[in-house]
C-alpha cells in the first residue's frame, strides 16, 4: 500500500507535472499566471452555465496547466499590474483562488 503514493508521484511527473487550476473573478481575465517567475498560463474568460457555486451565465476567469511537484512560487499578474503571490506545495491536484479585490491568492 505504500507504493501507491510513490506510484501517482511518478506518474503525474511522466505527464508533465501536477494539475493546477486557477479560478477568479470576471476582473482576472487575461491575468498571467507565472510559476517560479515563468509564465505558465493566461487566465481565458469562462461563462458559468449555472449550478450551486451561481447563477448561469456569470463570467469568471480560470487558467488550467501543470506544475512540478515541489514548493512553488505562483504569481498572478492583472492587466492593470495588480500582483498576488503565493507559496505552495504542489503534491496532486492544485486549485487556487485569485481574488484580486482582495489582494489574496490562496488555496
Amino acid at each position: 500500500m505504500r507504493r501507491a503514493p510513490l506510484l501517482l508521484a511518478l506518474l503525474l511527473a511522466a505527464c508533465g507535472g501536477s494539475p493546477v487550476s486557477v479560478i477568479g473573478e470576471a476582473d482576472a481575465v487575461g491575468a498571467k499566471v507565472y510559476v517560479d517567475g515563468k509564465e505558465a498560463a493566461v487566465m481565458e474568460r469562462q461563462v458559468y452555465q449555472g449550478g450551486t457555486a451561481g447563477p448561469a451565465g456569470q463570467v469568471y476567469a480560470a487558467a488550467r496547466f501543470k506544475a512540478p511537484a515541489g514548493a512553488r512560487k505562483f504569481t498572478v499578474v492583472a492587466a492593470d499590474g495588480r500582483r498576488l503571490e503565493a507559496q505552495v506545495q504542489v503534491a496532486g491536484e492544485v486549485y487556487l483562488t485569485a481574488d484580486l479585490a482582495k489582494g489574496e491568492l490562496r488555496r
